[in-house]
This record gives structure tokens, sequence and C-alpha cells, in this order.
């Protein structure tokens, strides 16, 4: 990546991403000391994988004994280093310096998440680097609540094991779905996550709340239901 593609408005889909022959294996990146990402990472390592290369190998016909899954994170602790196992292609790699051009190497972004809240960022920089994304209804939360329909999104989403395994299987091998899921996670970006598209907005309600404090603060806060709970229950 050059610092000034990182850094443009929008992203341009051929001007720096690598393509799917240019690609190989599935990644996971998230910090190791959070409970989702090391729940995420067993469940990968025991029910996912082993699964995941079983069916590559049964359905298409073609050896994918090399295919690998890499395992990214800050914090590795020893149980997790002892996770990896070269002959199955289960390798932790620990920390990466820079998630951007660590992604655009993979052909798939892998988030296997079973709970968690929140827009996850390690999704997002998958789409930033365009690489399509396999994750659960967890790890997609919030970020395709604006899509009419789940097709429109950056990647596949799998409700039930059989069907991560099925869905994994046929990103990977797919040029041509890849594809489609490459262009619509930069799509995704461009589209609903693009500063240029909130700034008005949001400095028109910023100024709006500047000018009026005391009044729109107290609206605000007599509107936030959970917060008042919370304060009433503090005290």
């Amino acid at each position: 990546f050059s610092k000034n593609s990182i850094q443009d408005k929008t992203i341009k889909l051929s001007s720096y991403l690598p393509l799917y022959n240019k690609r190989k294996h599935f990644a996971m990146l998230g910090n190791f000391r959070h409970p989702p990402n090391h729940d995420s990472i067993w469940f990968a390592k025991y029910i996912l994988w082993p699964l995941i290369k079983h069916q590559m190998n049964q359905e298409y016909n073609t050896d994918h004994s090399d295919v690998e899954l890499h395992i990214y994170g800050a914090y590795p602790d020893k149980y997790t280093k002892s996770l990896t196992n070269k002959k199955d292609g289960f390798i932790v790699k620990g920390p990466v310096e820079n998630p951007f051009k660590t992604l655009s190497k993979y052909r798939i972004n892998f988030a296997s998440l079973r709970f968690g809240a929140g827009i996850k960022g390690k999704i997002c920089d998958g789409f930033l680097s365009g690489t399509p994304c396999i994750t659960t209804p967890i790890g997609s939360e919030g970020l395709n609540d604006h899509l009419a329909t789940r097709n429109e999104w950056g990647g596949l989403i799998g409700e039930t094991i059989n069907d991560l395994v099925l869905k994994s299987s046929l990103l990977y091998s797919n040029e041509d779905i890849w594809m489609k899921y490459h262009k619509q996670a930069i799509q995704v970006l461009n589209s609903h996550y693009n500063i240029e598209n909130y700034k008005e907005s949001f400095n028109t309600i910023f100024s709006y709340c500047l000018s009026n404090n005391a009044t729109y603060i107290n609206h605000l806060r007599k509107k936030n239901t959970m917060k008042q709970i919370f304060f009433y229950n503090h005290n």
C-alpha cells in the first residue's frame, strides 16, 4: 500500500488491491486478550477448520491440502501459541504491524465470532483491503443493517456450522463469487462509511448542540432511558 492510497476519500477497486489469483489462505485477526476472539479461535481450530478443509477437497476435487488459516493478534498466550499445527494448516502468527497490508495478501477474512457486541474492526479492516469476509450474524452486527439484503454485503454470513463450512469453501474456491464480494466490500465502505457522506450533517448537529447547549443536552438526556435507569440505581 502507498500512504496516499490509504488516505484517499474513496477506495479505488483496482488501484492497489491484489485480486483473487494473487491471494491465498484464510486469515483471522483480533486481540488475544479479548474473550470473543479467544473463543472464535477455539471454534475455528476444533470445529470449523477441519470441516472446511475436508469440504474444499471433497466438493471441488482439487487438492487444498496447502490452504492454511493464519491467526494474527496482539498478546498471544502460551495456550494460543500451542494451537499451531502446520500439518493441519492452522498457524498462530501473533502480532501484526499493518493489518491492511497483511489482509491484502489473503483470500478470506475469517471471523468465526459467537458472541461480542458492536461493529467489528477486523471486518472493516478486511473491507478496506478488499478481502471478503466469512462471519456469523454476531460478526456482521451493525455492518449490514443499512443494506436491503445480505447479498449486498462484503462477504458471506453463516448461521450454522454447516453454513459456515459450505460458504467458506464456496467463497475461497470460486473466483467469480469472490470477485463479487471483493467489489461489494469496497462499495459498502465507500457508500456507508465514507466521512464525506456524513461530515455536513455531523457538523450541523454538532454546531446546534454547541449553540443550544443546556436546552438540547437536557433534552437528549431525558430521552436516554438506559442512562436514567443506571443513574437511578447508582444513587
